[in-house]
């Protein structure tokens, strides 16, 4: 080979190489590995595309409810894969922004992984956002049906009313029912505060004002204190006349008792004698037998 055959070699192996440059480098950079594990470590092994595409069918939009943009560039080992994912809840767009403090948005060697990383940042919003439960449902859990409200006692209920009371209570001890006379306790418009008494008329075994109050905010009210108070009046005359013929029944019963125990000390009495009499009859007739024994 003479030197224009080498000169020639030489030149086309120069063009070769500058079609052909030389790969400076095989690994990526520390950046770029750690926020590519921080990421994955925050996406564990959680389903995050499937459950923004079932919170996306249980709330459905008119729009593209869900719209993906997928990108790959070259790396130094092999291409590099990002996803962004837009839904109609937010105007942020998941997966574009820089990771953390890092100046680098995090990528990944395969597209289901960035697309699963771009996923889970929408489904982190919605449930910051109250837009999704925090267990990560579609749905929020139905709120249970609130008790059914407690019916309450009619007004005239002996347990709420003193009012109703008090004419039972009249017939049962043989008195008229009261007449409630309610009268403001300031002369005054617009009076909100009561007096009031109850009158019996003109029997004569009640004298005077029964259950009287004064100064009672709300005439019902006043007027079923009042009945409070007679409620309490005639229970207590009730109550004297139960114990005063309880004792009646006692004297009576007592009474009784001494009268059948003299009866039965009296037939004692009698029942005596005659075992006397039977006694003398019995030792003379056994005299006599002795004598006709003797005979």
């Amino acid at each position: 080979m003479d030197f224009k055959d080498i000169d020639s070699f030489a030149q086309k192996l120069q063009a070769k190489e500058s079609k052909n440059p030389p790969k400076h480098g095989t690994m990526l950079d520390p950046e770029t590995v750690a926020v590519e594990n921080a990421a994955l470590n925050d996406m564990g092994d959680g389903n995050w595309i499937g459950k923004l595409t079932e919170y996306r069918q249980a709330h459905p939009v008119a729009d593209e409810g869900i719209i993906w943009n997928e990108k790959s560039e070259p790396g130094k080992v092999g291409p590099r894969f990002t996803c962004t994912v837009k839904i109609p809840e937010s105007d942020e767009i998941f997966g574009s922004g820089n990771y953390g403090f890092s100046s680098k948005v995090a990528s990944f060697t395969t597209k289901k992984t960035a697309k699963k990383y771009a996923a889970m940042l929408a489904i982190e919003w919605l449930i910051q956002n109250n837009h999704m439960p925090s267990s990560g449902a579609a749905r929020f859990p139905k709120a249970a049906a609130p008790p059914a409200p407690i019916a309450l006692r009619a007004p005239d209920d002996a347990q709420t009313s003193y009012t109703s009371q008090v004419p039972e209570l009249c017939i049962r001890l043989g008195f008229g029912v009261p007449r409630y006379v309610i009268t403001p306790y300031l002369d005054i418009p617009n009076n909100a505060f009561w007096n009031g008494y109850a009158d019996f008329g003109h029997d004569p075994r009640i004298d005077g004002k029964i259950g009287e109050v004064e100064n009672v905010y709300g005439k019902k009210s006043a007027k079923e204190q009042v009945a409070k108070l007679v409620v309490l009046f005639l229970r207590d005359i009730e109550r004297q006349r139960l114990a005063k013929e309880e004792g009646t029944v006692e004297v009576e019963i007592v009474e009784e008792e001494k009268k059948a125990e003299g009866e039965e000390n009296a037939e004692d009495g009698l029942n005596s004698d005659d075992d006397k009499k039977r006694k003398r009859f019995s030792s003379d007739a056994s005299a006599t037998s002795n004598k006709a024994i003797k005979v």
